[in-house]
């Protein structure tokens, strides 16, 4: 077949030749609607010149640059989470983003209050992973005060902090993992909770909604006080093997924080795989492969894909249309992963 001509790409976007032809040698005064008239045309007819196109459109876009405060990238939920929105936003229809994420070590509210002010003098808005403390809610204030839109992302902050929430419902993910337990565990025991850090409000959330489903629904399991992992595996390996060694007939844990990977080592070298119920939270591939080998029950995971587009237009939509007042949460979906679901 013969491949399409300028008259073609003409006919498909219902325009004129010569308005055609105005958009393929970058005319300055055709309007972005209509490059991207005969953008959707040309694709649909595999045109020759789409590239050119397509640059003649990004050409014309507003240019922001986002920032984003991360966890340490050296476990792969972090790390995924940073690839995802690298690819949202180098493909991103709207405008031209440009991003900076940091992956911080020190997460200290000193480190991370400190991260945000020196980030949030380079973007236009900034996303961050944090906990609560007060010295984070002044940075947030004070990037408020001079015009940069703060979101939090996967961990809520207090309505004060004027922060939108990019993130799961953290209640009904502590209720799903309570349902599990409840309905996996092979008899009515004791169940252990961990935490990274209380000073997380989506780990708080979490414990809240494990809790309350088993005062309503499954009362005859007695739950132990909640044990800090501070979002180490190694602590966690630790505080998991003593308390195997303290309740021999520990019945479940679930890990509401950090230190999966610590648990399920521990957890897989002192019982048999399905002898204790275990679930928590994300994919990685200790998690992938202690699910495999049967030693973790479930984990209850992001939609990384829809964490990273969701942020990226929310932050887009905050510095394309400024507005006053409350900006609305954005709640996602997640998924229950097992070893049949893999």
């Amino acid at each position: 077949m013969a491949r399409p001509t300028i008259k073609d790409l003409a006919a498909a976007a219902d325009l004129s030749v010569s308005t055609v032809n105005r958009v393929i040698g970058g005319h300055p005064n055709v309007r972005e609607v209509t490059i991207e008239q005969v953008r959707r045309a040309a694709e649909e007819i595999g045109f020759y010149g789409l590239y050119a196109i397509e640059d003649r459109l990004k050409s014309r876009l507003s240019r922001y640059r986002f920032g984003f405060l991360l966890q340490d990238s050296s476990g792969d939920f972090y790390s995924s989470v940073g690839d995802e929105l690298k690819r949202h936003a180098s493909g991103y229809s709207n405008a031209r983003i440009d991003i900076e994420i940091e992956y911080m070590k020190d997460l200290s509210p000193e480190a991370v209050s400190e991260s945000m002010r020196s980030m949030g003098e380079k973007v236009d808005a900034l996303a961050v992973v944090t906990a609560q403390h007060p010295m984070i809610a002044q940075a947030l204030l004070d990037l408020r005060e001079a015009g940069k839109p703060v979101f939090a992302m996967i961990s809520g902050l207090s309505s004060s902090c004027g922060a939108p929430y990019i993130g799961l419902d953290n209640w009904k993910v502590g209720r799903t993992a309570a349902w599990l337990i409840s309905h996996v565990s092979k008899r009515e025991g004791e169940v252990a909770i961990l935490v990274g850090n209380h000073r997380y409000r989506c780990q708080e959330m979490n414990e809240s909604g494990f809790r309350s489903y088993f005062r309503e629904m499954a009362p005859s399991f007695r739950l132990l006080e909640p044990q800090p992992t501070y979002e180490s595996d190694a602590i966690a390996r630790d505080v998991t093997e003593r308390l195997l060694d303290n309740h021999p007939n520990l019945e479940a844990i679930y890990v509401a924080g950090g230190g999966l990977a610590g648990v399920i080592d521990s957890v897989g070298s002192k019982r048999a795989p399905g002898r204790v119920t275990v679930v928590g939270h994300d994919l990685s591939s200790a998690i992938k492969k202690g699910l495999v080998n049967g030693v973790l029950t479930a984990s209850i995971a992001h939609d990384i894909d829809r964490l990273a587009s969701s942020t990226i237009e929310a932050m887009f939509e905050s510095v394309y249309e400024p507005t006053e007042g409350v900006k609305l949460d954005t709640i996602l979906p997640f998924y229950t992963v097992t070893r049949e679901t893999l």
